[in-house]
């Protein structure tokens, strides 16, 4: 297919429709889902000048070599760069989560996680503002393992000020370098918050990368899949930043209820 279809498109520009026609209705012939030759088959149709056409291929050659060039720079921000990160990675989660799901919690105890979760990654968030862009990695796992709550997740939400934004993308995307195997399924929701941050900022390359490695790993992950199809129809992000804002403002009234446990 492919030769019968660079055949057909050197003799459309030469001007000889008739053989560039009959080499590409052999090609789709033989494999009717071979887009390149459809689509010259359509150009050819519709009287299209092949120079354009070519234009327009070289056009699109361009964005989508610059679209994986951008996958690469997005992935460094959250898969490790070495096979030893990694392992220190996996060892540090492969010990707090037996502990972490061996407990049995009331009700009001997981209140009482979440909001201790918040509160680790508010001190974690001071740290990487001040310029300490590392965390123990007891601390690391905890978030981790305590973002596996949608609750907690939620209330992570970026819904501060624009000035900490980088600061947020920074931690994220550090926390999901640590989701090594065989702990890749806890990725989704800090790859979803990541992608949340990017998309505030106005990256929605970034954001699109992010959820969609969230949706990669867990194909169910409703928040990834919301936000991605807010992208993908182009809604503004402050539709979504008042709802969670509102969201936080709940959770944070919360608060007090603690008191009496």
């Amino acid at each position: 297919m492919p030769i019968l279809t660079l055949f057909a498109f050197v003799a459309w520009r030469q001007g000889d429709l008739i053989a560039a026609r009959l080499a590409l209705r052999d090609a789709i012939t033989t494999d009717p889902d071979y887009e390149l030759a459809t689509g010259i088959h359509l150009g050819t149709i519709d009287a299209e000048d092949p120079r354009d056409w070519l234009a327009s291929a070289r056009e699109g050659h361009a964005h989508r070599a610059a679209h994986l060039r951008h996958a690469v720079e997005v992935a460094s921000e959250y898969r490790p760069v070495t096979d030893t990160t990694a392992m220190c990675y996996r060892e540090a989660l492969d010990a707090a989560t037996s502990h972490h799901y061996d407990q049995v919690l009331t009700e009001d105890e997981r209140l009482l996680a979440r909001h201790s979760t918040i509160d680790i990654i508010t001190g974690a968030l001071a740290d990487f503002r001040n310029g300490r862009p590392q965390l123990k990695d007891e601390i690391a796992a905890r978030i981790i393992l305590g973002l596996q709550d949608p609750h907690t997740r939620d209330a992570a939400l970026s819904t501060g000020e624009e000035s900490d934004l980088p600061y947020e993308r920074q931690l994220w995307g550090y926390l999901a370098r640590r989701c090594v195997p065989p702990h890749a399924g806890k990725a989704p929701p800090l790859l979803t918050l990541l992608g949340w941050v990017a998309w505030r900022q106005g990256d929605t390359v970034t954001a699109s990368h992010a959820f969609t490695e969230a949706l990669d790993i867990y194909p169910g992950y409703t928040m990834a899949k919301l936000l991605l199809d807010g992208i993908r129809m182009q809604c503004d992000p402050a539709r979504f930043l008042a709802t969670y804002r509102d969201a936080a403002a709940e959770f944070a009234a919360s608060r007090p209820d603690l008191d009496t446990l």
